[in-house]
């Protein structure tokens, strides 16, 4: 019998232990090793007695993840994904033999290797993770992270580590045009992945504005926009996301581009190919971006002043104000930070 676990919440109803470890693909703080271990001791004496076929309020992938588990008889299972070779550095790389079960795993390789991505999704046994958990707390040189150390080590001594291949809609959005890509995935015909889709919801913080409005003469399409959202007369947004709180004066242009909370874009700007972070200040008939172009960036807080342009693949750093550019245009792959100093931005 096993005992559903994800990273900060347990539940008796499942089958095995599932972490989702996100960010640094896993990276388990040393103080946190014995805590982890206890935790899956007490749930495993305490868990409810349920059949391996009882998988209620499991979401679908998960279920099919944790009946591969069960069927390999493994003591780990990773979920897997297949990554071209020019991505293979950012992700933990598996060999897997013809029965899946796991012959190497290498921790972003700095050279393609052949083999799977892992998703950093993994599935163990309680007295496996319980035991390997400790074994890794009391290894001074070891780094405590899954991907570096503990898979490894399990692998290399035999241990029964299997690969489960998912061929859904999945994407690691740890650069800017992963998260620009995941973006337009979204506002794509038809849309890579349904967000109206019961069965497989997206639960996430909503805030409580306004409906969004648009004026007469705004045009949208392909696009979202969420809450509290003007779009004004005349302003055209095209394939992009606009997040809670922006406002699009009158003739604005926006395509291709993700807008973070209250940004504004002033009348007759233009923003294409493009990434606002919350609270940039587009001004009047400046232009950000370029078509089929590299990813423009502004950092939070920023200021663009009115009549500029900022070319593709520039960066502007977070508060960014009009003293800050140079003359009255950005080349194409320029970087520009704030001159005050931490204390005089407000």
């Amino acid at each position: 019998m096993y005992g559903l676990l994800e990273v900060g919440s347990f539940s008796g109803d499942a089958t095995c232990v599932i972490g989702a470890f996100r960010g640094n693909r896993g990276r388990i703080q040393r103080t946190s090793l014995a805590h982890f271990s206890g935790a899956i001791n007490t749930r495993h004496r305490h868990r409810r007695r349920r059949s391996p076929g009882s998988l209620r309020g499991v979401p679908r992938h998960h279920a099919d993840l944790i009946a591969h588990h069960l069927a390999s008889k493994a003591e780990a299972t990773l979920a897997t994904i297949s990554v071209p070779d020019e991505e293979k550095s950012r992700f933990g790389i598996c060999q897997v033999a013809e029965d899946q079960r796991i012959t190497s795993f290498v921790e972003k390789p700095k050279e393609p290797v052949p083999g799977l991505g892992s998703m950093g999704i993994y599935v163990f046994n309680y007295d496996a993770l319980d035991r390997v958990l400790l074994e890794d707390r009391d290894i001074a040189t070891s780094s405590h992270d899954f991907g570096k150390d503990i898979l490894p080590r399990m692998i290399g001594r035999g241990e029964r580590v299997y690969s489960w291949l998912y061929k859904g809609y999945w994407r690691d959005v740890g650069t800017l045009d992963s998260y620009w890509d995941a973006h337009m995935d979204l506002v794509s015909d038809p849309p890579a992945y349904d967000l109206n889709d019961l069965g497989w919801l997206i639960h996430t913080r909503s805030e409580n504005r306004s409906p969004a409005r648009f004026a007469k003469g705004a045009r949208v399409e392909d696009s979202l926009i969420t809450h509290g959202c003007t779009i004004l007369g005349n302003a055209v947004v095209e394939r992009s996301i606009l997040s809670p709180g922006v406002r699009v004066g009158p003739n604005a242009t926006i395509r291709d581009s993700v807008v973070l909370t209250d940004c504004r874009i002033d009348e007759g700007a233009t923003i294409e190919r493009a990434i606002l972070d919350a609270r940039t200040r587009v001004g009047a008939g400046a232009r950000i971006g370029a078509a089929g172009e590299a990813l423009t960036v502004t950092g939070k807080g920023s200021l663009v002043p009115p009549q500029y342009t900022i070319g593709s693949g520039v960066v502007i750093g977070a508060d960014v104000t009009t003293d800050d550019y140079p003359g009255n245009a950005i080349s194409s792959g320029e970087t520009v930070y704030t001159k005050r100093r931490p204390h005089e931005i407000r």
